[in-house]
């Protein structure tokens, strides 16, 4: 006969899946081999409800949000990741499920198991404690860094879901994810509202002068020429030259007619006022 035709096996598989997780939602890329003995110790406080209720409960004052519903039935558990897994998604930061449709290449025992993993992940096992306990979170900080969770597998089993995690890490000793951005973090990601940029003013250097449009060089150019006219036949007059046959008019006579005589487009126009 099979275990899972014992509803109280299945539960507490389904509440170690959960668990599990929890977990890699919670630590979220987390690389630091430090955290498996803060989760193992953490563990060992509370049964293993209580602990995934405290991690879900965690995930959530991060956000700035509350679950659902305050319970804590395997249920309602897996209620609030399909949720958190929507906010990762709604955020760009997608946790995808682990499959493995094969088998595992070589059975283990729990305790050559969790010897493995830790060895690929650094971690420091304690052979006093619990085995099932160190197992579940040696498997949660495993996905965490490949940013994935367990999906429900009907043929599952704590051993069995570690066994393939095992071989995925044997395989590939290095996570996908394991430089991903801040962005990651539960609370950097929310809530959402924290996301939208405070709209500032533009940046500006030192003014710097602006070139005068082409209409007003024209204008400076002819007033130049005029100045130096003028210039020329006040010499002459001071000089007691003679004015030559073509001078009709004086130094500063009728300076506005010759500006717009001088004018290359002769369109500009001077107004009284």
């Amino acid at each position: 006969m099979e275990a899972f035709q014992y509803p109280e096996i299945r539960d507490i598989y389904e509440l170690q899946r959960i668990t599990i997780n929890l977990l890699a939602l919670k630590l979220g890329f987390n690389n630091d081999p430090n955290v498996f003995h803060v989760v193992v110790e953490s563990m060992k406080k509370s049964d293993l409800r209580g602990f995934a209720a405290t991690t879900r409960n965690d995930i959530y004052s991060k956000m700035h949000a509350r679950p659902r519903n305050s319970g804590s039935s395997n249920f309602d558990l897996q209620s609030d990741i399909d949720e958190l897994l929507q906010e990762r998604r709604y955020q760009g930061t997608v946790f995808l499920p682990f499959r493995s449709e094969g088998q595992p290449g070589q059975a283990l025992d729990s305790m050559n198991l969790l010897y493995g993993i830790g060895r690929r992940l650094g971690l420091k096992i304690s052979y006093s404690t619990d085995i099932s306990l160190q197992l579940i979170a040696a498997c949660g900080i495993a996905l965490s860094q490949r940013g994935q969770y367990l999906p429900y597998d009907c043929r599952g089993s704590l051993l069995r879901d570690c066994e393939l995690v095992y071989s995925r890490l044997d395989r590939f000793p290095c996570g996908p994810n394991v430089d991903a951005s801040p962005q990651s973090r539960w609370s950097d990601i929310s809530p959402r509202i924290n996301h939208v940029q405070p709209i500032r003013p533009p940046q500006f250097g030192p003014l710097l002068p602006v070139p005068p449009p082409p209409e007003l060089k024209e204008i400076l150019s002819v007033m130049k020429r005029i100045e130096q006219k003028i210039d020329l036949n006040l010499n002459i007059g001071f000089s007691g030259a003679p004015p030559g046959p073509s001078h009709q008019l004086g130094p500063f006579e009728n300076v506005g007619e010759q500006l717009l005589k001088h004018s290359p487009t002769n369109r500009y126009t001077f107004s009284s006022n």
